[in-house]
């Protein structure tokens, strides 16, 4: 198929006053364009113009021929999950596809028309999921509502008054201690990857960058209920200081002895160590004091509400924190962040995979309270 850079073609089409009523573009070349080719500029009418945009992409999508091709394409690049329990032809999982691309397409087109957002979404794994199948799936942070259980006010470290201040930019990856980016696969483990990517970081600091692959299925089988970790449920959900507690006990073996499956399985006893957690320490409520954890003593694990937009993000410095579109809690490790920039933010390391975000990563906003990712907040130590 010639790789035609359809998202230009749509654009001119309607901005030529709408010469033809209809047109015809393969829905291949804009998944291929991952909707990033609209012109940052201000466009007369522009709200009639993005309503006329919209509905002409809608529109588009109503050819079924055509939105099974792209959907086939999207199948053979990310694979083919499990049948959606459908109820009729409107729960099939090409419409959850379609909707999805809807979103991402509006989004997008609001974010280059009118500043809307700064942050691109994109077609990526998750574009035929539901937002409960997300959910069940990558969002295994355990968390009330009140984001901050009991059981997590350990006490918070004020490292922003005891430290000189640290640099207005710093990204660990920039010293080679950060390892690749992992997939947890279908299984709500986050706060086991959060973890290790933390230790992983930390260990290679301590030993002249030498980074451990640490083994994230070790936590997932053993750190359960039945060994005395009450809170945790595997693949469906964990609580941070169960699973603390558990590489403290136990600490952690090598990901090549304990490889990783995405699936609850038996613990495995006896497992020699190669890193042992020491303790940990809840960094007080702030950007100043988070920044200064990172730079002085590495990574750090932190936990979010995940918002909607969240899930298809791309690119740019997310901000998406609206009221009321909140799916669900997920850990992460923070790598770094930027002061620099009009815009400030975190960088993040996530676990879903290199073709989520900017390459596995994510810029996250640091100045907008509503996402407030600084509430919870940890540095490991070992």
């Amino acid at each position: 198929m010639e790789n035609i850079l359809g998202i230009v073609f749509l654009y001119a089409s309607l901005l030529l006053s709408f010469v033809s009523s209809e047109f015809h573009i393969d829905i291949d070349d804009i998944l291929n364009s991952d909707f990033t080719l609209f012109p940052n500029q201000t466009v007369f009418h522009q709200t009639n113009f993005e309503d006329q945009t919209l509905e002409h992409f809608i529109r588009l999508l109503e050819d079924e021929d055509l939105l099974e091709s792209a959907y086939s394409s999207y199948k053979f690049k990310f694979g083919e999950k499990k049948v959606l329990s459908a109820h009729g032809p409107f729960n099939r999982r090409i419409h959850v596809f379609k909707d999805n691309l809807i979103e991402i397409f509006h989004h997008n087109l609001r974010t280059r028309m009118r500043t809307f957002s700064s942050y691109e979404m994109g077609v990526n794994g998750f574009a035929d999921m539901s937002i409960d199948e997300f959910r069940e799936e990558k969002l295994g942070l355990v968390i009330n509502e009140d984001f901050l259980p009991h059981d997590y006010l350990h006490i918070a470290k004020n490292t922003s008054s005891n430290s000189p201040s640290p640099p207005k930019k710093f990204d660990w990856r920039d010293f080679g201690i950060i390892s690749g980016v992992n997939d947890q696969m279908g299984c709500g483990a986050c706060v086991m990857f959060a973890i290790t990517n933390v230790l992983q970081g930390v260990h290679a600091i301590k030993n002249n960058k030498e980074i451990v692959d640490l083994s994230e299925q070790h936590i997932l089988d053993c750190a359960i209920k039945e060994n005395g970790y009450v809170k945790n449920k595997g693949c469906e959900g964990n609580t941070y200081p169960d699973t603390f507690q558990f590489a403290i006990d136990h600490g952690l073996t090598h990901e090549h002895l304990y490889p990783y499956s995405g699936v609850q399985g038996d613990c495995k006893k006896n497992m020699q160590p190669i890193t042992r957690m020491k303790s940990y320490e809840r960094i007080n409520a702030s950007p100043e004091d988070l920044k200064t954890a990172v730079h002085y003593y590495g990574p750090a694990a932190m936990g979010i509400y995940v918002y909607r937009g969240f899930m298809l993000y791309k690119s740019g410095i997310y901000e998406g924190c609206f009221p009321g579109s909140q799916i669900g809690g997920h850990a992460m490790a923070v790598v770094g962040y930027n002061d620099e920039e009009k815009q400030k933010y975190y960088v993040l390391k996530n676990q879903w995979g290199e073709d989520w975000g900017e390459k596995g990563f994510a810029r996250y906003t640091s100045t907008d309270p509503r996402c407030g990712m600084e509430k919870l907040a940890y540095t490991l130590h070992i």
